[in-house]
Order: C-alpha cells, then structure tokens, then sequence
C-alpha cells in the first residue's frame, strides 16, 4: 500500500494542486471518493481539518495522476 506523509505545509499544497486538478477535470469530493473506494465524507475530511492520512492521500494522488 503505497502513502504519501504530508506536513502540514505540505498538506496545504497538496490539498490546493488536488482541488485544482479536480476543477480541471470537473470532478467532485463524491467523484474521488468513488475513484479511490472510500466514503465521500473520508475524502470531505481529508480536505477540510487538515486531516492528514498518508493513505488517502496516496490513493488521491494516484488517482488524479499527481506527481507527488
């Protein structure tokens, strides 16, 4: 299982690069969640508190094709 453990800086950054390119590609926190096979309020929260799981944020990386 792949992770990603972000600081809380880094959290900021990867947070707004993942909000812009799910702009991009017009999707929505449900849409990642579905992507990624998790509850859309786990991809809400990892959004909003400054929630940091190295695993959610693997999976949404890989799923947006981020280069992290």
């Amino acid at each position: 299982m792949l992770e990603i453990v972000l600081s809380p800086s880094e959290w900021v950054d990867f947070t707004a690069e993942a909000k812009k390119i799910m702009r991009q590609k017009g999707l929505t926190n449900k849409d990642v969640a579905q992507l990624i096979g998790r509850k859309e309020n786990a991809v809400s929260r990892f959004f909003t508190k400054n929630y940091s799981s190295r695993f959610i944020a693997a999976e949404i990386a890989s799923a947006l094709s981020m280069e992290w």
